[in-house]
């Protein structure tokens, strides 16, 4: 509180402020002593008591007491009294009137709502200049300093303080002290006003944006101008312009580098757009002839489908790129055009961009491939026919010499004779494992080798090919023999592995000179899950170190040259494996040269139920007896073969030499069966089986077996869609023969 020095009351004060009791503002007259003499009615109406009870009370300690709010420390004293009307601010005003000293409290509430008003004003604004990173600064010319507000602190600990030139310079980017020097010096100088995007170091390192508006202050008396301004935080919006700018370059060195441009089109003015990259594709001739009529500027074979994807993005519609030609001067060119629409609320179309790129070698590279795949398609459905042929013509002798040396084995023979015919019999079966080795190579480079799983009994598989092969073993007076615990039946391609097993069986015997073969046989595991592991172990030559990387090529042997003891195809091992592969596994070895080798594979071999048996048909019995049977063939040598292998069985058998014989045969009726060759002059078997499909029944509903020589699998599919109901492949064993016919007749 301040202090108060006052006088005594003399007469002539006392004079002075005579009356004063009336006043509508509150007084008090006090002494040195700062104590009241005398107050007037408002101020006793202020501190609610009366007047005259106010002498000689300290007036300070009433007034503070009976204010609601009270100033600390020295200076301009004002009190807030709460009153009946509200709240009201009165300053203490002290007059020293001779030895008196006269008290009053005016009423300044209308000037501190006013002062009040004028602070929250400035809260408010200081908060939204913060909020948006917006401050103000001076610059004096003469001093050389810059002054700043909180907003522009940048994390500086002494923003308050006056910040020299050479300073600021310490934290402004690089490249931009030139532009801000300038504007500084050119405004200090002469009046005007500059704007300016200038960069800042931050205290955490980082860079501030900063767009800066300057202007001319007062002319200072050194004649130069002070100089002010705001500044405003657009490092965000620099970032976002600078990201957008680098995407922009980006895509433009994009579109250049994939020869591309865009295009659009304003459909509400008519207008056409584009890139200069597009320019650059097409040319400027191109790009007027577009503007008047987009569509004109394709090749005529496209123009139709360029105005359907016209139509269909104008309306909305999603539709993917489409390729066409440009007719440029110099040549149609490829591209690959993308669209997109805009539309307003109406559906109707407002503008559109596309993309243009440039395929034209990547097209021109199609075109060479589709037209190399159809030559590829060509040869390679001219092998497929060339080996179907081949095979036929093969298969069909070689069905009559098999036939006939079967029928032979039911005659009587000697001993000497028994072995020859074996031997016969065991050459046709190798002869025959050739023809499929080749035929299974031209699958698989087509892609069409099959693998069937079937209930399979691994080890009678096992046993029948070594069986075969014996003859072979025992003409080199080497062991051949099968080790096996019993297996059980299980999920396998019972062709396919007998293939796999004469093939890694036969060559062990044919590269063994001394001691033997012996073929061991096991499952791996149980359940699904579950393998058959076959090992072949034999005493032979070895294969080479050198050889062994390639062993499994196609066309590779481990003993080759001019002088090479061993024959074969090459062909074996690499088939074998690949079928191992497709069966779910695989094949490998282990060898050394001069002592000699283990083959092995495994397949995926699952749990299957007891499968069929195989008829077998023991000399004397008869299992088709009372069967009536019709051999198809126009070759007399297999009707001869079919003819005495199913009276072999017990069956009454009739032969027709073509398929209209056939026909003629099968309306007269009486048949169980009709064994059906297909490759016939005239009338192949295929045809005559669609025509008996179409007699009436019960003549219609005949069972037809496949007899032929043409046994590639889309062979066999063809015969299923023509009616047959089964096939044998030629050459074929009274075995084979029996089953099937077991199985198609029931």
């Amino acid at each position: 509180m301040a202090v108060l020095n006052a006088s005594r009351i003399d007469a002539t004060a006392q004079a002075q402020v005579a009356g004063f009791a009336t006043l509508p503002i509150p007084i008090a007259v006090l002494d040195d002593s700062l104590r009241i003499i005398e107050a007037n009615d408002a101020l006793g109406e202020l501190l609610q008591v009366p007047a005259a009870s106010l002498a000689g009370e300290p007036f300070g300690h009433r007034i503070r007491s009976a204010a609601t709010e009270a100033p600390a420390g020295e200076g301009v004293q004002t009190f807030c009294f709460q009153c009946a009307d509200g709240p009201r601010w009165l300053r203490l005003d002290l007059q020293h009137q001779g030895q008196i000293i006269l008290a009053m409290l005016v009423d300044v509430s209308g000037e501190r709502t006013v002062l009040e008003r004028m602070k929250a004003d400035s809260v408010s604004r200081d908060r939204i200049m913060s909020d948006a990173t917006i401050g103000v600064w001076r610059f004096d010319p003469d001093a050389g300093v810059y002054h700043f507000s909180s907003q522009l602190r940048l994390g500086y600990d002494s923003a308050d303080e006056p910040v020299p030139v050479e300073h600021l310079q310490l934290v402004q980017h690089p490249d931009d002290q030139a532009t801000d020097d300038a504007i500084r010096d050119r405004l200090t100088h002469t009046e005007g006003t500059a704007e300016a995007e200038i960069r800042y170091r931050t205290a955490e390192g980082g860079w501030w944006h900063a767009r800066v508006l300057y202007r001319s202050g007062r002319k200072l008396k050194s004649g130069r101008y002070e100089m002010y301004g705001l500044s405003q935080n657009i490092t965000a919006l620099a970032i976002a312009r600078d990201e957008a700018n680098a995407g922009s370059q980006r895509l433009k060195l994009a579109l250049t580098a994939a020869r591309a441009g865009v295009l659009g089109r304003d459909y509400v003015k008519g207008e056409f757009w584009a890139s200069q990259e597009f320019r650059n594709l097409v040319g400027e001739e191109m790009i007027k002839a577009a503007a008047i009529d987009s569509v004109a500027i394709y090749h005529p074979d496209d123009q139709d489908r360029i105005r359907d994807f016209d139509g269909i993005v104008a309306a909305g519609g999603h539709c993917a790129g489409i390729d066409a030609r440009l007719m440029r001067a110099e040549g149609p060119l490829w591209v690959r055009l993308y669209w997109q629409t805009e539309r307003d609320a109406s559906g109707a179309p407002l503008r559109g961009v596309g993309l243009l790129i440039d395929i034209d070698a990547q097209k021109r590279q199609e075109v060479a491939l589709t037209e190399a795949r159809v030559l590829a398609e060509s040869a390679t459905a001219s092998k497929s026919s060339f080996l179907a042929s081949v095979s036929h013509e093969i298969r069909t002798p070689m069905n009559g010499i098999v036939g006939v040396l079967n029928l032979l084995k039911r005659e009587a023979l000697s001993a000497e004779g028994a072995d020859l015919l074996g031997e016969a019999l065991a050459c046709s079966d190798m002869l025959g494992q050739l023809i499929d080795d080749v035929l299974d190579f031209s699958k698989m480079e087509a892609g069409k080798l099959d693998v069937t799983p079937a209930p399979t009994d691994p080890a009678a598989v096992m046993a029948s090919v070594v069986a075969l092969l014996h003859p072979q073993a025992d003409n080199k007076n080497l062991y051949l023999r099968a080790v096996t615990d019993p297996l059980g039946w299980a999920m396998i391609d019972p062709i396919r592995l007998r293939q796999c097993l004469f093939n890694i069986i036969g060559n062990a015997v044919k590269f063994t000179e001394a001691g033997g073969v012996e073929v061991r046989m096991c499952f791996l595991g149980a359940g699904p899950a579950r393998k058959l592991r076959v090992e072949v172990h034999d005493t032979g030559v070895g294969v080479p170190e050198h050889a062994k990387a390639a062993l499994f090529d196609r066309f590779q042997q481990a003993h080759s040259g001019p002088d090479r003891k061993f024959g074969g195809t090459g062909l074996g091992l690499a088939i074998s494996r690949s079928l191992a592969q497709m069966m779910g596994g695989d094949m490998g070895f282990t060898s050394t040269e001069g002592v000699g080798s283990v083959f092995w594979f495994e397949i995926a071999a699952a749990p299957a139920e007891t499968g069929p048996i195989a008829p077998q048909a023991a000399a004397g019995e008869a299992p088709l007896a009372g069967f009536r049977i019709l051999v198809v063939d126009d070759n007399r040598t297999n009707r001869l073969v079919g003819l005495k292998s199913l009276e072999a069985f017990g069956a009454v058998a009739e032969t027709a030499e073509s398929g209209e014989a056939a026909i003629t045969a099968a309306v007269q009726g009486g048949y169980d069966l009709i064994l059906m060759d297909v490759n016939m002059p005239g009338m192949d078997g295929m045809e005559a089986t669609r025509r008996i499909r179409e007699l009436p029944q019960p003549q219609a509903a005949v069972p037809i077996v496949a007899l032929t020589a043409d046994v590639m699998t889309h062979h066999q599919a063809a015969y299923h869609a023509a009616g047959m109901n089964g096939f044998v492949p030629k050459p074929f064993s009274p075995g084979q023969l029996l089953a099937e016919i077991v199985r198609v007749a029931g």
